[in-house]
């Protein structure tokens, strides 16, 4: 599972990474169906984020938006991480 940030589309890539230092830090334990909290460190400048989900099969394998806008000097934030559906294949 890998955890991703979504800075505002109008920033681009460049200067997404010049302008923030958000850094997310792994749950200690994280259970699906249960609640989890993420933690992050961020400086008085780091922009409001998007927190969402990818999965590894492909490269915009996006798999839930865990929170939109999310004020960055909060810090953490407490969620429950959805339940994949099995699918055969």
């Amino acid at each position: 599972m890998r955890f991703s940030l979504a800075l505002p589309f109008f920033l681009g890539p460049l200067a997404a990474s010049a302008l923030t230092s958000i850094n997310l830090h792994r749950p200690l334990s994280l259970v699906i169906g249960q609640p989890t909290t993420i933690t992050w460190d961020h400086e008085a400048t780091d922009p409001n984020f998007t927190l969402f989900l990818m999965g590894t099969t492909y490269a915009f394998d996006l798999r839930a938006v865990i929170a939109y806008d999310l004020d960055v000097s909060l810090g953490t934030i407490t969620t429950t991480f959805p339940v994949d559906r099995v699918t055969p294949g």
